[in-house]
């Protein structure tokens, strides 16, 4: 990732959720010391076996294989312009949502998807799930928790997903992707509840 003015941005943020949110700290601090290692493999595999998470170690010596954390992040850095056949899929390379965001628009606020890849967003309907597409508003619901103030879960009854939301109305300093990696707590609630993620995060959670 290079270390641009608005990488800088993104790796301060994952420093102060590290203080802010004990229970994701390593995964928070893995991603801000991910910054600086554009195309430089051997330099960031030596990286990555000394910081990375213990469940995440033997997948970097898998080097590019599929679902190694190599590729989620070479995909990152480089992915592919692909047509969106859904509209749950990003409008620049076709990959399924990380998050959503809620913004401010006007008088209210607005629902974005945050692709897993490019970080693009696009609008999407407040009241659909955005993994099996269902308009049944009676079977989403919301999850909050009290340490989490400006995060919700979207859960679906129907497929049985699950999606982040990030309210940057609620946290004007909230980056989407990088918040997305402090909620390793209501990951771990969904899981138990029997729900799956619809798309894994940079750091395989």
């Amino acid at each position: 990732m290079v270390s641009t003015e608005n990488e800088e941005r993104k790796r301060k943020r994952a420093l102060e959720l590290a203080e802010r949110y004990p229970a994701s700290k390593e995964i928070l601090e893995f991603y801000a010391a991910l910054f600086g290692y554009d195309s430089d493999w051997p330099a960031l595999k030596a990286r990555l076996l000394e910081i990375a998470p213990a469940p995440m170690r033997e997948q970097c010596t898998l080097g590019l294989q599929p679902g190694s954390v190599f590729q989620r992040i070479l995909q990152r850095q480089n992915p592919l312009s692909v047509q969106a056949t859904g509209i749950n899929q990003c409008p620049q390379c076709a990959h399924l949502p990380q998050c959503a965001v809620l913004r401010p628009e006007g008088e209210g606020r607005e629902l974005f998807l945050v692709c897993s890849q490019c970080s693009d967003e696009w609008p999407f309907g407040r009241a659909q799930c955005p993994a099996c597409l269902m308009t049944d508003e009676k079977s989403l619901s919301f999850y909050k928790a009290e340490q989490f103030p400006h995060i919700q879960t979207l859960l679906c009854e129907k497929c049985y997903s699950y999606l982040h939301i990030i309210d940057c109305a609620s946290d004007p300093n909230a980056i989407p992707e990088v918040d997305e990696l402090a909620c390793t707590p209501l990951d771990i609630w969904a899981r138990e509840q029997g729900y799956s993620k619809l798309t894994l995060n940079i750091a395989g959670v």
